[in-house]
């Protein structure tokens, strides 16, 4: 389990220059490895990149955020680990990372963390101190609500395991919650939230006035274009299953999005069957990105 980089060069992009940084194998600050998986990355204006550690069923530590450089070089000592506290499910069964996103408020920098956990909903903001990756802090933000921390259950009971999430420049959240087949929009403020249905809602990318969520839905999987206002109207469905066919297998689906300055989308699609007519000897199991041309709103 780990995070991986990559150099995009040219257009339609090709992907060169792969560095692996491994969730698993590191130690810094005493935190065993044992059932880490990294399930969420952001990116600030500095280059610093956002790892969200999610732990296993059997670990017996916290979920935690790893701060790491751009081209994820950085060892122990350099790079920054910060566990997360457990929040009402102390122990081995504490809410994880479904999502991160940083945003950039007149010059304060503000990591918003949605936490997965199947009987709880939280996003929480944490202010981000310091001055260089090694002396990087997070610090729950007594601005946001009191206490850092939102339930999202206090205005929609059925949300749970938050995953992606995403924060527009004015503040207003998007997270989605795959158990709720919801896709929801919270106001800068936290007065007002409203919800989509979108079926095994995964991921959520802002662009140009949409919001682009993912349903992580097998063969049915698809990317929902929905208005980015609150709302939420769904204007389009579509799909890559044309160029990239995939079989009707449970637990697998498209599951994250980002969208960069040109329109394209990069999108996961996860546990796809590569048949043995294509891939030779009794066919494989893989993960691949997608990548579109540029959007045409």
């Amino acid at each position: 389990a780990g995070v991986r980089h990559f150099t995009l060069a040219g257009d339609p992009p090709v992907a060169t220059g792969q560095t692996f940084y491994s969730v698993t194998s590191n130690t810094q600050n005493g935190a065993s490895s044992d059932g880490h998986q990294p399930k969420a990355l952001a990116t600030d204006n500095r280059g610093f990149v956002y790892i969200g550690s999610s732990k296993g069923s059997t670990s017996g530590h916290n979920a935690r955020i790893i701060i790491q450089d751009s081209t994820l070089s950085l060892l122990n000592g350099a790079q920054t680990i910060i566990p997360l506290s457990d929040i009402d499910f102390p122990g081995t069964t504490g809410e994880r990372v479904g999502g991160l996103a940083v945003r950039n408020d007149g010059g304060v920098l503000y990591l918003y963390v949605s936490r997965e956990h199947p009987t709880s909903a939280y996003v929480e903001r944490y202010v981000i101190g310091g001055t260089d990756i090694a002396t990087a802090t997070l610090t729950l933000d007594p601005g946001f609500n009191g206490s850092g921390r939102f339930n999202l259950k206090s205005v929609f009971a059925d949300a749970a395991d938050l995953r992606g999430l995403e924060v527009d420049s004015d503040g207003t959240i998007y997270v989605t919650s795959s158990d709720a087949d919801s896709v929801f929009r919270i106001s800068s403020d936290l007065s007002t939230v409203t919800r989509q249905a979108v079926n095994n809602a995964y991921d959520v990318a802002l662009f140009d006035g949409r919001a682009f969520v993912t349903s992580y839905d097998a063969a049915t999987s698809a990317i929902f274009e929905l208005l980015d206002d609150s709302s939420l109207d769904v204007l389009s469905s579509f799909d890559a299953f044309s160029l990239f066919p995939r079989n009707n297998v449970a637990g697998t689906g498209y599951s994250g999005i980002e969208i960069d300055s040109a329109g394209r989308i990069y999108v996961v699609d996860q546990f796809y069957y590569c048949s043995s007519s294509t891939c030779g000897s009794s066919g494989t199991w893989g993960d691949r990105v997608l990548v579109s041309s540029p959007l045409d709103l």
